[in-house]
């Protein structure tokens, strides 16, 4: 009972913070892992689609198609990390992102996929139908403009559960790593 009261409470500026938490750690994250090239490619000998790409994308994705993906991500990853139109940036960087870890992972030789992984998906996931937060356009715009959409933003509406949600995958990410290691 004692989750469920705190998951209503209103949260805004800590929506906020684990939205910006959440961008420097998939920022990071691609920049360490995930760099592509042409000649990067040329050595690429096996490719088994992994992922969203088993349903999409059977035959290898061109270097265009890659910087595409990267481009998109970029871009939604700044809108998301600005707020503004949060949801829609949310989304777009989610399926950026499962296109681009899927490839990862399909070229990578172990053939497993990484938990790391999970947990960032999972997170945007949780963040997908939260509120921006105090620290968003999409907040200042719905607190000025009557008329802004409340989907978008509702200040009224900053309650906590998905938050919650992102801390508990991470959480369980780590007792799965632990129980298995």
């Amino acid at each position: 009972m004692a989750f469920k009261v705190a998951a209503l409470k209103p949260a805004p500026l800590a929506l906020s913070l684990g939205r910006l938490g959440l961008c420097f750690v998939v920022w990071y994250d691609f920049h360490a892992h995930v760099l592509f090239s042409e000649e990067y490619l040329n050595t690429v000998t096996c490719y088994d689609p992994k992922g969203i790409l088993n349903l999409f994308q059977i035959n290898m994705p061109t270097l265009d198609q890659l910087n595409a993906w990267i481009l998109a991500k970029d871009i939604s990853l700044f809108l998301f990390a600005i707020g503004l139109f949060t949801r829609p940036a949310g989304l777009v960087l989610l399926t950026c992102n499962l296109h681009l870890m899927g490839f990862f992972e399909s070229i990578n030789r172990d053939g497993y996929w990484c938990h790391g992984s999970n947990v960032l998906l999972l997170t945007q996931i949780a963040y997908l139908f939260a509120q921006p937060g105090k620290l968003s356009l999409d907040y200042y715009l719905s607190t000025k403009w009557n008329r802004y959409p409340k989907w978008l933003c509702n200040p009224l509406k900053q309650i906590a559960w998905p938050f919650y949600l992102g801390q508990a995958s991470v959480a369980l990410m780590f007792i799965n790593s632990f129980y298995w290691k």
